[in-house]
């Protein structure tokens, strides 16, 4: 009989440890659901900002525009595709050529730094043009970076 009801209080504690740790998780579960509810609006946002990885037309149709607006023209010369083991997120990198009044191209720059896109300039040399000896017309090579989808 003594033994009987040791065995039973043991099971008795194992299952109301079982039952805790239930509690504990089903807790868990519930802030998990509703951390994720706040920052539900946080993450659209953040899928927004990253460009279509297999099909960047929308971006490219973004960069045109813009360039149109900030009165210069650009050439996109190559696009490459790169996954880094660090990072999640694929990057697109764009190799342009831009080229109009210097103010205009700064706030090509600025339009693109400013955008909803998360976007890298780097690589950046910008020349005078050499039929404009008193105007302010340059031609600029850069390299773009932007995280995709």
């Amino acid at each position: 009989l003594l033994e009987n009801i040791k065995k039973n209080s043991n099971r008795l504690f194992l299952e109301k440890e079982k039952i805790a740790l239930l509690k504990q998780e089903k807790e868990n579960f519930k802030r998990l659901e509703e951390s994720y509810e706040s920052l539900r609006s946080d993450l659209d946002r953040i899928e927004t900002l990253l460009v279509k990885g297999d099909i960047p037309v929308e971006f490219i149709d973004f960069l045109e525009k813009t360039a149109t607006d900030s009165q210069i023209q650009i050439n996109i010369a190559s696009l490459t595709k790169k996954t880094e083991k660090d990072n999640p997120w694929q990057n697109l990198f764009f190799e342009m050529t831009a080229s109009g009044s210097f103010t205009d191209f700064l706030k090509f720059l600025g339009k693109l730094e400013n955008s909803s896109y998360l976007i890298e300039v780097f690589d950046l040399n910008v020349k005078k043009t050499s039929e404009a000896k008193t105007s302010t017309g340059v031609i600029a090579d850069f390299s773009i970076k932007v995280f995709a989808k």
